[in-house]
């Protein structure tokens, strides 16, 4: 799978430099799900996902962590993702049983976080939302257009200058792109990790 990305390259002037402004690191193995439920469903889904994720399900556009982060996509609709796939999917999925839609879509996702002092400027030169801290902080997500394709995008866990994003897979290469064009005139490392 990792074999049809594109090489990750450094854009920093010394780009052995361990101080880059912003660092893209681009998960190897996440798992990216995608659920939907029915309203009548919504809070027999809720309990089910108290007891395995150990969080609520977010409403609207926010993310809850626990088990997984999982993101708000629209009226019963959530995406759920982790750095790493785990079983407590397959427990999630065997306790919501047949009403709810829970699908592993992680082999037509691209799952990067986009991190550093330099990090919010970079992700400003590709979303028109207004990324600043006191309007899209920890525990807020954004379902837009980044650069010219769609992405899900979040802040943190951790400090206010770590953006993950979620980008369908066949546009990694106009996202590793963007990321290496924007990030030019800080300086950049870029990883997989």
């Amino acid at each position: 799978m990792l074999e049809a990305l594109p090489p990750l390259r450094l854009n920093a002037p010394d780009s052995r430099s361990r101080d880059a402004a912003v660092t893209l690191s681009v998960f190897r193995n996440p798992l990216v799900g995608v659920m939907v439920a029915r309203s009548a469903e919504r809070q027999r889904l809720a309990t089910a996902f108290r007891e395995i994720v150990r969080a609520e399900l977010p409403n609207g556009p926010k993310v809850t962590e626990g088990g997984f982060q999982v993101i708000g996509a629209g009226p019963d609709k959530w995406l759920i993702f982790s750095p790493e796939h785990h079983g407590s999917f397959d427990a999630l999925s065997e306790a919501v049983g047949s009403s709810v839609l829970l699908l592993d879509q992680s082999s037509g996702w691209l799952a990067a976080q986009i991190s550093g002092r330099m990090a919010p400027a970079v992700m400003r030169k590709g979303v028109q939302i207004d990324l600043h801290e006191k309007t899209f902080a920890q525990g807020d997500a954004a379902l837009t257009i980044l650069d010219q394709f769609w992405a899900c995008i979040w802040v943190g866990p951790g400090p206010v200058s770590t953006f993950n994003c979620l980008v369908r897979r066949s546009f990694s290469a106009a996202f590793h792109v963007w990321f290496q064009e924007a990030s030019a005139e800080f300086g950049s490392s870029a990883s997989y990790v």
